[in-house]
């Protein structure tokens, strides 16, 4: 009677058709990785606050981040012609990547493992996306419009007057409170839409 030795089949199978099954499943994940990315990138730049920046020193707060008169613009000081939004989309499609897939060892069954590097909110809030002037301190706008900003109350907003010493011209920080009212975090901002990115990624 012959002994059939499945084991050593399965594994001569696998030795064989691996480097072909490899390079079909990693066209596949990089059809699906190459899908989420471009939706991170779209929903960033669709979201309101990127919006408002977006449309520069004049633009209104819609995004609802001020709780009186402004853009968020004008109040973190950006210069005419400044587009911080399209240095955040750029430093992030520079720095997420997808690795190889690779087969993963040990399994019966053909099993193949792709890595993405996404960069963390750290990562993006130490990066120059995150400037507002090469000259600028401050620890950036984006962590300001994740978890609020001060200085609301030294703010003050025209556009007709044109401002000669405010980089945004329509914005001016003063000593002394002029105006009450705060700034409004959005702590989803980014972070929701990388859960989502990573959500993508592993559904499909």
């Amino acid at each position: 009677m012959a002994t059939i030795n499945f084991k050593r089949i399965r594994q001569q199978v696998a030795q064989q058709a691996g480097p072909r099954i490899a390079k079909i499943t990693d066209k596949i994940l990089d059809n699906r990785y190459e899908r989420a990315r471009e939706k991170l990138l779209i929903e960033i730049g669709e979201d309101p606050i990127s919006q408002e920046l977006t449309a520069g020193p004049n633009a209104a707060n819609f995004s609802g981040t001020l709780s009186r008169e402004g853009n968020l613009f004008s109040f973190f000081g950006f210069p005419i012609g400044a587009d911080p939004v399209r240095k955040l989309l750029e430093y992030l499609d520079q720095t997420i990547k997808k690795g190889p897939s690779k087969r993963i060892r040990g399994r019966k069954d053909l099993t193949f493992r792709s890595y993405v590097t996404i960069p963390s909110l750290d990562d993006i809030e130490d990066s120059a996306a995150n400037k507002i002037t090469d000259q600028y301190s401050n620890e950036g706008w984006i962590k300001g419009v994740r978890q609020g900003q001060a200085g609301y109350g030294q703010y003050i907003f025209d556009v007709i007057r044109q401002f000669r010493t405010s980089r945004s011209t329509t914005g001016l920080q003063l000593d002394g409170i002029v105006q009450q009212g705060s700034m409004y975090p959005q702590s989803a901002y980014l972070s929701s839409q990388i859960t989502n990115f990573k959500r993508k990624l592993k559904k499909g």
